[in-house]
């Protein structure tokens, strides 16, 4: 189990990662060809659909993760803040 300060510190670096230009530019770009992909598929092609959704799951749970730890953070820092107070 972490520490209220080790999860303030992973909740700056998710914060920092979510800013990053190259993290925001890979998830716009997974999603949209993720879309396109979807969309350029056949009506027999269910199996494509599937995968295609499977990937889109997991691209929006790391997200998620991320955005939970970043969260989390926050939650730890205002904690510290208010020991402090």
């Amino acid at each position: 189990m972490a520490t209220i300060d080790e999860e303030a510190a992973r909740g700056a670096q998710a914060e920092a990662l979510m800013r990053n230009e190259i993290y925001i530019e890979t998830f716009e770009i997974l999603e949209q060809s993720y879309i396109e992909a979807w969309k350029n598929t056949q009506p027999h092609q269910v199996d494509d659909r599937e995968r295609i959704f499977r990937l889109q799951l997991t691209l929006n749970e790391v997200k998620e993760h991320i955005e939970n730890v970043a969260l989390t953070g926050k939650m730890a820092m205002t904690a510290i803040e208010d020991s402090l107070s």
